[in-house]
């Protein structure tokens, strides 16, 4: 072998073993092909919305404008607010950080017994942040009563699956409370469920439900549940009292792979 052909191997094998020096510190470091693909997209089959803060409010007082204290919202893509009030009054809602909100269900009065009128609003991808007050301008001076849940990791395209019409006992006044029936379509919702009594109660949340006792008060109770599998869901409460009630319950729908890559866009 020429002098030129040895010395030619002689690189070859230098060049050969820096660039295996350099694959291997590489490695070591975390630049691996494997672990850039293994961490660059969530588990959808683990998504699912929880909740992020809650907030209740009670007020006997006749006033014709009503505002929570400030909670922290924080990391919220939805809003959801059940309010109650009475004499068929107009519920305006509005908020610190001028969201937009959407009716989900109601207003809706009792037709026999005392006399409740309830709603239901959302905001979805709402501005969110600490101090954030949420408030209703009643058409007349009224009482009002108001359960706020602020949701995270909801679908931000259209966060809302299903809402419920708002039941009543229908002049039973029977202490046990169950709200109409809704259909989920996905698997992992977050269910959330309202009760409004006329009377002051102890309340006790329905199977497979957790109470939320910082978004409720003596006389409009919440609890929330995780749907795994879609089918057929209502809200059930159980009440220390009998009296006039109404309730309702909502479906959100966890992220989609469209909706957490707009998600992700706009933090």
């Amino acid at each position: 072998m020429s002098k030129w052909a040895t010395l030619g191997h002689s690189w070859a094998h230098v060049l050969y073993t820096a660039l295996l020096l350099a694959v291997v510190l590489l490695a070591s470091l975390g630049f691996s092909s494997t672990r850039v693909r293994s961490s660059a997209r969530p588990n959808l089959a683990e998504s699912k919305p929880t909740v992020q803060a809650t907030q209740g409010y009670i007020n006997p007082t006749f006033l014709t404008s009503h505002t929570t204290a400030p909670f922290d919202s924080s990391g919220g893509d939805l809003i959801v607010v059940c309010a109650s009030s009475h004499e068929g009054v107009t519920m305006t809602p509005s908020d610190s950080f001028n969201n937009t909100w959407i009716t989900g269900a109601g207003p809706t009065d009792t037709t026999t017994g005392f006399d409740l009128r309830t709603q239901v609003w959302y905001s979805k991808t709402p501005t969110v942040g600490p101090g954030h007050t949420f408030s209703l301008n009643l058409s007349k001076l009224e009482p009002l009563v108001i359960s706020l849940f602020v949701v995270r990791g909801s679908n931000v395209s259209a966060p809302i699956d299903a809402i419920s019409t708002i039941g009543d006992d229908g002049g039973s006044k029977m202490p046990y409370v169950v709200s109409p029936n809704i259909m989920t379509t996905r698997k992992n919702e977050l269910l959330i469920g309202f009760a409004k009594s006329s009377v002051s109660e102890n309340w006790i949340s329905g199977s497979d439900y957790s109470a939320q006792g910082e978004a409720s008060s003596d006389f409009l109770d919440a609890e929330t549940q995780l749907a795994a599998t879609p089918g057929s869901y209502n809200s059930t409460f159980a009440l220390s009292s009998s009296g006039t009630w109404q309730s309702v319950v909502v479906a959100v729908r966890p992220p989609t792979d469209r909706s957490l890559l707009r998600s992700e866009q706009q933090k």
